[in-house]
Formats: structure tokens, sequence, C-alpha cells
């Protein structure tokens, strides 16, 4: 029986780490899926990972589901305008409902003058546990990275 319960908690104690990352493997998947989803559907892809309540700034603050779609129509109705990101890290706060991440994004599109332009930055991304499990963007703003003088 001792060594039926000391390897119980041997097998026990080297599974812990791999579960606390199970939360921050999560949101991981999450943010890589919400990036799938907004190549493949554009604006109705990135507003399937939206709450109700979402926080966007991009320059100016857009806040709740329903501003952010139209804040955002015009910009993915030009099918040359694409925005992919790649998350590097993900932290689930302690009460396990809520949690970040964060990385890297690339955005392709036409600046005012209508020319190609590519800009590149970091992004962070607030995420919410829905009651089905789920998790939703409730915040997600961004820094571009230094652009060269023209």
């Amino acid at each position: 029986m001792k060594k039926l319960f000391c390897l119980f908690a041997f097998l026990l104690a080297s599974a812990l780490p791999g579960l606390a990352q199970t939360g921050e493997d999560a949101l991981l998947k999450a943010d890589r899926d919400f990036n799938q989803a907004t190549q493949e559907k554009r604006l109705e892809g990135w507003m399937a990972f939206m709450a109700d309540d979402v926080v966007l700034l991009r320059g100016k603050t857009v806040v709740g589901k329903e501003a952010a779609r139209a804040d955002l129509k015009e910009q993915w109705d030009d099918l040359s305008t694409s925005l992919t990101w790649e998350p590097k890290r993900a932290q689930l706060f302690n009460s396990g409902r809520m949690g970040y991440t964060s990385g890297r994004w690339v955005y392709k599109g036409k600046n005012a003058e209508g020319k190609m332009i590519t800009r590149t930055g970091d992004y962070l991304t607030v995420w919410s546990k829905q009651a089905d499990g789920s998790w939703k963007v409730i915040y997600d703003g961004g820094t571009s990275d230094p652009q060269p003088k023209s």
C-alpha cells in the first residue's frame, strides 16, 4: 500500500506542472484559433471571438461588440487588408477565469494615400472564460514598431 501511495504521489507531482500549463495552453490555442478564424472569415471570424463588452484600442478606444463591428467593417471589407499574429506568451490569472496572450502582429493594407504598406508590432489580448468553457476577447490592443522616416 505504501508503494502504491508513493507511486500515486509521484505521478500526481509529475502531472501538476502539466496541469498548470493547461490554462496557458488553452489561451494560446484560443488566440491561434482567433487568428485562423480571422484569416478564413475576415470580420466574421474576428467578431466570433469578441465578448459583448469588448474594448479595442486601435488609435482610439472602441467599446462593445457592435461598435467594434462598425469600426472594423470598412477595413475588413477591403480584401487587400490582412492582419495576422502569433502569440508568444500566455498567462492565466489566479481565478482561472481570465488571462492574457501577447505576441507579434503584421498588418498589410493601404495607407491614407492608398499606397500598400506593411506594419508590425506587439499586442496584448485579455480573455475571459465563458460559461460554456470558451474564451472571448474582452480587451485587445497593441503598439506599432517605429516606422522608418521617408
